[in-house]
């Protein structure tokens, strides 16, 4: 069978979308979000406390910029975070088990982190 240049074009489009699909199926799907209801009086989220509480719920990552943190509740979860004590600091990782907590370290100038860079749930 002979293939015209019709039938070319249908079957690469064909095995690029058989493909396309293939890939797209073999990526897991992370979706962390952040929770907007009150939420504080909630335990199974991750609650990060700062001049209020930002919670989030399900397995996933993502970078975020929280800053004047001084508690993190893992809640339900494991979960693992990076954190700048200080503005010029390198960052520094913590990792929870399920139903601990952080308090940030206090010294006499600070007793907050000054930003969270990343969190995980998993």
């Amino acid at each position: 069978m002979r293939l015209t240049p019709s039938r070319t074009k249908a079957a690469i489009g064909t095995g690029l979308a058989t493909l396309a699909l293939t890939v797209a199926s073999a990526v897991p799907a992370h979706a962390i979000n952040r929770v907007s209801d009150d939420c504080s009086w909630r335990t199974d989220f991750l609650r990060v406390f700062n001049e209020g509480v930002l919670c989030f719920a399900n397995a996933g990552a993502m970078d975020v910029a929280i800053y004047g943190v001084y508690y993190v509740d893992s809640g339900n979860n494991v979960v693992t975070f990076r954190y700048r004590y200080n503005p010029d600091d390198s960052e520094r990782e913590v990792t929870l088990p399920r139903n601990s907590n952080w308090t940030a370290p206090i010294t006499p100038d600070r007793a907050r982190a000054h930003e969270v860079t990343y969190i995980s749930i998993q």
